[in-house]
């Protein structure tokens, strides 16, 4: 039996609306809960496991209160003030920190919070130092004591509608696509690294608002306030109520923060130990957390499924690759200009990729050597050889994910070995991976919409603004995608998460999405793996209806039928070097490649 999403949150509002109620201080420290949960969402999100918020906290914390009471600044200037100086820190440190990963990068904001810590208690004529002395020390209490319930609920619902815009817009796909796969995220032309940046300052100033409340909600500080254990608190309402979707941490603070006080509450006069027990939130949020991460490891949010978003809109039908003359012709057309916005050379006929002794060793490994060759405009080249041969590792060579260890490779008369895939993809790459890279839990739909990502210009701030002109581009993008989808047979499964798919409709769906970015090279790694015969058949014909508009195409294949009929040369490889390059009926003949590859009948 399915819970009812709606249900938990309704318990979840009800018990902290009967907390507030019965002690309506408790409401400033739901507020705030909520506030640093959403910092704690920011990074999650962005697949940053950070444990910076209570060290941001702190910091916006002290920082408000000093420009409070040692230079009177009214609260209105203190709070954006402090706010600003948290996004300094988070300049300053994002950029080294974010350089790590999973558990590195949590030990080192962990040990960023202790710093900040520390900090507050060697500084005592500035901050109170470790006494946890208030710091209106010789002013009247209430010069600390500023704000109210209300300007917390109005900051928070002002929060709560910038992460509900920008979750509908480019920004918040490119994070979901980020958290799911940075790397395909990157091949679409998705900067991962400015974004992950983003989110880390944008997590270091909610974190920040959160402690200046705090700091003129309670009317005193302590260093105390923002230990070891507040850190993993605040992660864990992000855990517990999902990071998938935004609101659920604000669910989780909301539950985490109302679980132990009515427990304690409502048990403590039977159960007397639990009156005053100091470790009871600690035990009960550690214990949410192993049953959510049992039973639910998405969270409380993994229970909303937005509604058209996870199930199928008809069945899926035959592949259907004919008619796309208006497809291919838009696709060259706005990738040649985009090409020339940028300052490439739009090339016309002739070569548009240039391989010149290109190599790539993984440690002792030589995994390709001095290959060279070059590929034209509206021709489709073959790339085949046994496994372990080279073939991906070129296709992530020519795509950025990978850098040369020798060699030049020239797209468009400039070379771009060494250069971030987002900038590759956007100069008009495009690609596929042998092992499929969806991005799982987005729907069929969204993930072919992320290939329109580079040609959205509208940004964050036209976004939280909503304006025309972006929600313009997003339906454009939706309806170009929905297009692409019902061209290859699948827009009965827009709707679909994509990681239910059956394996060849997650190949056609990889496909659909690189052709979004409307590339002027499109670069196949096995794409028929998984499909029949009658839908490679069709496959081959697409690719060929495509290359007759100007798209050059590289192709690995084991489908040699498909090779022969689409290809009009092949490159083989072997080795990691070239043994051969030709038409297929010339490759077809060659000893060499025989000996090597194709075998004798």
């Amino acid at each position: 039996m399915k819970i009812a999403p709606w249900a938990v949150a309704a318990v979840v509002v009800a018990a902290d609306a009967y907390l507030c109620v019965k002690n309506p201080q408790d409401l400033d420290r739901l507020l705030i809960n909520a506030m640093l949960a959403l910092s704690a969402f920011a990074t999650l999100h962005a697949r940053l496991l950070s444990l910076a918020s209570a060290g941001f906290a702190a910091i916006g914390a002290y920082a408000s209160a000093i420009f409070t009471i040692k230079l009177g600044l009214p609260v209105y200037l203190s709070i954006p003030a402090a706010v600003l100086a948290c996004a300094a820190v988070a300049l300053v440190i994002g950029l080294p920190v974010l350089r790590l990963k999973d558990v590195y990068l949590a030990i080192c904001t962990l040990g960023f919070g202790e710093i900040v810590r520390v900090s507050i208690i060697l500084l005592p004529g500035l901050t109170g130092g470790a006494t946890g002395a208030n710091l209106s020390t010789g002013f009247a209490y209430e010069a600390m004591k500023k704000t109210q319930a209300w300007s917390l609920a109005l900051a928070l619902a002002f929060l709560c509608y910038l992460f509900w815009s920008a979750s509908r817009s480019k920004t918040g796909r490119a994070l979901r696509a980020i958290r799911e796969n940075p790397e395909a995220a990157e091949t679409m032309g998705i900067d991962v690294v400015a974004y992950k940046n983003m989110a880390f300052l944008a997590s270091a100033c909610i974190a920040g608002l959160a402690g200046a409340f705090y700091a003129h909600s309670i009317g005193s500080l302590d260093n105390g306030d923002f230990k070891f254990n507040r850190a993993v608190d605040i992660l864990g309402y992000a855990v517990f109520g999902g990071s998938g979707q935004w609101f659920g941490p604000i669910l989780g603070a909301g539950f985490l923060t109302a679980l132990p006080i009515l427990l304690r509450d409502g048990l403590g006069s039977s159960i007397g130990f639990l009156k005053d027990f100091a470790q009871l939130p600690n035990i009960l949020n550690g214990l949410a957390l192993m049953l959510v991460i049992v039973f639910a490891p998405g969270g409380i949010a993994a229970l909303f499924v937005r509604r058209g978003e996870r199930r199928a809109t008809g069945p899926a039908k035959a592949m259907k690759l004919d008619a796309l003359d208006v497809l291919a012709f838009a696709a060259v057309g706005s990738a040649a200009r985009d090409s020339a916005a940028r300052g490439l050379s739009a090339g016309g006929p002739g070569t548009f990729l240039s391989l010149s002794g290109v190599g790539r060793s993984f440690g002792g490994v030589l995994a390709l050597s001095e290959l060279s060759f070059d590929m034209e405009e509206g021709r489709i080249y073959g790339l085949i050889g046994p496994n372990g041969a080279g073939k991906t590792t070129l296709i992530n060579l020519v795509s950025g994910l990978l850098p040369p260890s020798a060699g030049k490779i020239e797209w468009l008369g400039r070379e771009i070995q060494g250069r971030k895939a987002h900038r590759i993809a956007r100069s008009g790459i495009a690609r596929t991976y042998q092992n499929i890279q969806l991005f799982g839990e987005m729907s069929v739909l969204e993930n072919v919409v992320v290939g329109h990502h580079a040609r959205i210009r509208s940004g964050l701030l036209a976004a939280w603004l909503r304006l025309p002109s972006m929600l313009r581009e997003e339906a454009e993008a939706r309806r170009e995608a929905l297009g692409l989808l019902g061209r290859l047979g699948l827009s009965g499964l827009a709707g679909m998460e994509a990681a239910k798919l059956s394996y060849g409709d997650q190949r056609r769906v990889e496909i659909a999405r690189a052709l979004a970015l409307q590339p002027r090279l499109l670069l196949l790694d096995e794409p028929a793996a998984g499909m029949n015969e009658i839908e490679t058949a069709a496959l081959g014909d697409f690719i060929v209806d495509l290359k007759r508009h100007g798209v050059a195409i590289l192709v690995v294949e084991h489908h040699m039928d498909l090779i022969m009929a689409a290809c009009d040369e092949i490159v083989v490889l072997n080795f990691g070097r070239k043994i051969a390059q030709g038409s297929p009926a010339a490759v077809s003949r060659d000893e060499t490649v025989l000996e090597a590859y194709l075998g004798r009948e």
